[in-house]
């Protein structure tokens, strides 16, 4: 729209067309609109009004045309009651017939310009087919068509739905008094239909006035039926000439008027409202998408001629602009991670420390960096590490004491001028970032300082933050092969489901070691405080909770077959109602059914079903145990198929909104599970004729294979996924490819994964020959007592599980994979540790 054009809208009334455009937009879209007949006289003049029926119901039984004192009476329901009973129902709807010009009239602009825009629903009292036979040039979507309740059965959605019946012969024409009186009860589908809408979407009025008894019926309908307190806003447009009075009435019944009478140049004209209405929506259609982002970046190469300050402040503020832009994916999708890492690979290794640089231009520089790292799935390199370890080093952005060593204070009076709200917050991003490379990177001593500073600063974090600190400690708990660590720290870990996204991370952890039933609780609150934030607001630039929830629901069901694999006989009182039911069903009708028929095998001791189940329910730990098992086995994988088959058709929805971590993991198998393969400067490759050979030379970069790997690895931290809960397995070929991949860039990393993969087998691809090589008998004595410290912190763990097999909790597994590890440093390590790994096998055995 243009700016002449947008200047039609009274500044009075933006606010609330904004609101409707946001809901329209979004996607899904979240508004309905409803038609009334004033709508259709766009198409013609000679469309009655209302006043106009009443004069037409009036002659017809008086046989004359009212005078001035007689058209007082303003009912035209009761006069309309009156045709039918004086001279019978087909007169009346005759009359209706020959006085509405259908098919005398073609669509109007606007009818058409109504259905390009997304609504979820077009309501319409109008009888005449004006609307539907506009769908004839309105190619971006197709309607399903409703003109009588038992069509809502098996139609989709968007739909134009005729509630006052439809031209040439779809009756009752809802028209009199008693139409209107058993309407809600002859016509429920139709009134549940709009008020389910109304829950769900903005509801928008076009062609009605302020007395139009179709709009007062409707709006009594939905008053009655959700009360006054609940019936959501709407939104009726169009020009109006009402008094404060009938405004104040209006507001009264939650209907806001989005009168476009002040509006510049519409002059009282509800064609030019409408059409002024229509094009402000469609100008705010750009602005509410970001499925494109990011925009492109124009500076994907720095320019070693160009002054290197000023590039970096060029690119940092482009580089902030997209930033600010983000739609806020939890997870950013695969095809925008690879965008984002064009944009900024050659930028990594660009400033150095050597640089002579202003150190606000670098602290704004490595922040965006990070930011940018964070969304690729990308650790920090270590060149960076030093450049961001320079940084938290200067500043010091806190009211709290500045040590010597800081040589910029927020308490210092040089630096006021300084916008230090800006420089915490960018210092506080950095310092995650950096406790976490420690981590990654095995370095103890530097996580530990940076931990309890972060501790000290506490009280400066967001709860995401403070959230991302307990996260970081459990899982460096989980390198450090400390799993009563691990324990302790989930347990200090404070309940926050405001933040629900990071709950459901803490329940992966859980799950991870063991705890699979307390996980499956805090998941299924976190997916419903997701659900319920979405229902809210609706879905437009911000895509955070939409892509929660598609995660969410991917560790949701992981878990829930974890624990259909492992659960005891021990049944929740919902599952014993199921129980219950299904056993009851099956032996009545016997149908077909994966529950084994059980009486074939034991016999009835009672009489009828419930004595029946009685019996089972009683001996369920005894001699009917394996009937009870099986049933409860049944009823645990029926439940979770349905609740799989709804992931699916929302996981099938979301993927609009780019958010499809079925994709996201299935492009890792893609890239990890074949064996890698490594580049050299030159390859070679053999042709088909003798002799024939090409070689290839590559430049020197970045190991393709290896950001693959990082991205996988840190992909499951940063949705929450575990790579194992007892009994099952996540992806456990795409993670043995980025072992691969990784065990020489990254040891201490693949190590700690090693273990949470709880596979002795892959001991092999870590500790392989070539990579042994390079340990020294220092190297191999210390992980040997690292390893030995681990098993005997878990030994406690070992004894709770009393030797049971098949209990597979984070302590077992640690216990079944050291062993191997320890084996083959054997072949490295000093006599000393030979002869004390010979002592273990001797007490084990």
């Amino acid at each position: 729209m243009s700016k002449n054009k947008d200047s039609f809208t009274d500044k009075n009334i933006r606010p609330y067309l904004n609101e409707i455009a946001e809901r329209l937009w979004s996607t899904p879209s979240h508004a309905a609109i409803m038609v009334g007949a004033g709508f259709s006289k766009n198409a013609s003049k000679d469309f009655p009004d209302w006043a106009t029926l009443g004069d037409l119901f009036f002659e017809k039984i008086h046989g004359r045309k009212p005078d001035k004192s007689e058209t007082r009476y303003l009912n035209v329901l009761k006069l309309a009651d009156e045709v039918q009973a004086a001279l019978g129902r087909p007169v009346l709807n005759q009359l209706l017939r020959s006085n509405i010009p259908d098919y005398d009239s073609e669509p109007s602009p606007l009818h058409i310009k109504l259905l390009e825009f997304p609504w979820t629903d077009v309501f319409t009292t109008n009888y005449d087919t004006l609307i539907e036979r506009a769908c004839q040039f309105v190619s971006s979507q197709k309607f399903d068509i409703v003109i009588n309740k038992e069509d809502l059965v098996h139609s989709e959605k968007p739909r134009i739905v005729k509630l006052h019946g439809s031209f040439p012969s779809e009756r009752p024409f809802i028209i009199t008094e008693e139409d209107y009186r058993t309407y809600p009860k002859e016509f429920a589908p139709f009134v549940n239909t709009v008020q389910q809408s109304l829950l769900e979407n903005t509801l928008c009025l076009i062609g009605f006035s302020g007395d139009d008894p179709n709009f007062l019926q409707w709006i009594g309908w939905i008053r009655d039926n959700l009360g006054k307190a609940n019936a959501p806003k709407i939104y009726l447009i169009g020009v109006f000439n009402l008094s404060d009075a009938q405004k104040k009435l209006l507001e009264q019944r939650n209907i806001v008027l989005v009168d476009f009478s002040s509006s510049h140049e519409i002059n009282g004209s509800h064609y030019k409202a409408l059409e002024c209405f229509f094009d402000y929506l469609e100008s705010r259609k750009r602005n509410d998408n970001r499925l494109d982002w990011p925009a492109t970046c124009k500076r994907h190469f720095p320019d070693r001629e160009t002054d290197k300050s000023e590039q970096i402040r060029h690119v940092t503020e482009e580089w902030r602009q997209i930033r600010l832009n983000y739609p806020g994916w939890a997870i950013v999708p695969e095809d925008i991670r690879k965008a984002i890492w064009t944009s900024i690979q050659n930028w990594v290794n660009y400033v150095s420390m050597k640089d002579e640089l202003d150190a606000s231009l670098v602290l704004h520089f490595a922040f965006e960096l990070n930011w940018r790292l964070e969304r690729c799935l990308c650790p920090i390199q270590n060149n960076l590490a030093d450049l961001f370890e320079s940084i938290l080093n200067k500043y010091w952005p806190f009211k709290e004491k500045c040590h010597d060593n800081f040589s910029i204070c927020f308490t210092d009076e040089k630096y006021k001028g300084l916008d230090w709200s800006e420089i915490k917050m960018m210092w506080l991003e950095l310092s995650l970032g950096m406790l976490r490379f420690y981590r990654e990177e095995g370095r103890i001593s530097e996580w530990a300082k940076i931990n309890e500073k972060l501790h000290y600063l506490k009280h400066y974090l967001s709860p995401e933050a403070k959230a991302f600190v307990h996260y970081e400690r459990v899982l460096h708990a989980f390198f450090e092969l400390d799993i009563p660590k691990v324990k302790s720290e989930l347990n200090s870990w404070a309940t926050n489901f405001s933040i629900p996204f990071w709950e459901a991370k803490r329940g992966g952890i859980l799950a991870e070691i063991g705890q699979e039933e307390d996980a499956e609780k805090i998941l299924d609150r976190a997916l419903l405080e997701v659900r319920e934030k979405l229902n809210l607001k609706p879905v437009t630039t911000d895509y955070s909770l939409v892509s929660q929830e598609a995660t969410i629901m991917v560790l949701t069901r992981f878990i829930k077959n974890a624990i259909c694999l492992t659960s005891n006989n021990s049944a929740t009182l919902e599952e014993e109602r199921l129980m219950r039911q299904e056993f009851i069903e099956n032996q009545t009708a016997r149908p077909q059914t994966n529950i084994p028929n059980y009486e074939d095998t034991i016999p009835p001791i009672a009489s009828n079903i419930e004595d029946k189940w009685d019996e089972l329910y009683i001996n369920k730990a005894g001699n009917r145990k394996q009937e009870w098992t099986s049933l409860l086995s049944t009823i645990r994988w029926e439940k979770n198929e349905k609740l799989s088959k709804s992931f699916q058709d929302r996981w099938n929805s979301l993927k609009v909104y780019k958010c499809d971590p079925w994709n996201e993991i299935g492009t890792f198998e893609n890239q990890l599970d074949k064996p890698p393969s490594p580049k050299g400067t030159i390859t070679k490759k053999i042709g088909f004729d003798i002799g024939q050979i090409t070689e290839t030379h590559h430049m020197r970069g970045c190991d393709d294979e290896a950001v693959n790997a990082y991205a996988f690895l840190r992909y499951f931290e940063e949705s929450g996924l575990p790579f194992r809960t007892p009994k099952m397995t996540m992806n456990k070929k795409s993670a043995i490819g980025a072992l691969q991949r990784l065990a020489d860039y990254s040891p201490y990393w693949t190590r700690a994964i090693l273990i949470r993969i709880g596979d002795s087998q892959l001991a092999d691809y870590i500790f392989s020959r070539k990579i042994m090589l390079k340990f020294n008998n220092n190297d191999a004595d210390m992980l040997i007592d690292k390893y030995l410290d681990a098993l005997k912190r878990v030994e406690p763990g070992l004894a709770e599980s009393n030797g049971v097999v098949f209990v597979e909790n984070a302590d077992v597994l640690l216990a079944q994979v050291v062993p191997e590890i320890l084996s083959h440093l054997c072949c490295k390590c000093s006599k000393n540790k030979k002869l004390l790994l010979f002592d273990l096998l001797n007490i084990v055995g």
